[in-house]
């Protein structure tokens, strides 16, 4: 079992890039770039949204009340279709307004995290990874990766 520090770590080494990407530092930049970006059956290795839940209708101070965004791709998704082991955790400072993270990934026999999807949500509860729980397998039954993890097409 993959201790907590190896989840922290992977998210720590991956933050900067996170943070400096720039393509989201608003819940309307989050919902742009999941409209634009859905799942390409040509490219098996292109990040899209495979979830969003946004209550718009419950702002307050212009951030809703309640909102989830979830990013995955087919490969990743084959991943964690075959996986034995999986880890997920929750961290902050990831992005410009401080939503949580929700990391989402498999341990592999060498111990070293692969991640496998990732989340931005309002808060870090068990409903919200529960949420994004069900929309991966959701994604894994409906078959949504394109081609084997060992293809070389």
């Amino acid at each position: 079992m993959p201790k907590l520090v190896v989840v922290q770590n992977y998210c720590a080494n991956h933050g900067a890039a996170l943070r400096t990407a720039g393509f989201a530092d608003t819940i309307a930049g989050y919902k742009e770039y999941a409209r634009d970006n859905v799942r390409d059956e040509t490219d098996d290795r292109k990040v899209y949204n495979c979830g969003c839940d946004v209550h718009a209708d419950e702002i307050n101070d212009g951030v809703p009340n309640h909102f989830r965004f979830l990013f995955t791709c087919p490969w990743m998704l084959k991943l964690w279709e075959k996986a034995n082991v999986r880890a997920m955790d929750g961290t902050y400072k990831l992005n410009a307004k401080g939503f949580p993270v929700l990391a989402f990934g498999i341990v592999d026999a060498d111990q070293k995290f692969h991640l496998c999807a990732i989340a931005v949500c309002l808060s870090e509860k068990e409903e919200d990874f529960r949420w994004c729980l069900e929309r991966l397998e959701d994604e894994v039954e409906a078959g949504a990766y394109t081609r084997s993890l060992f293809s070389s097409t």
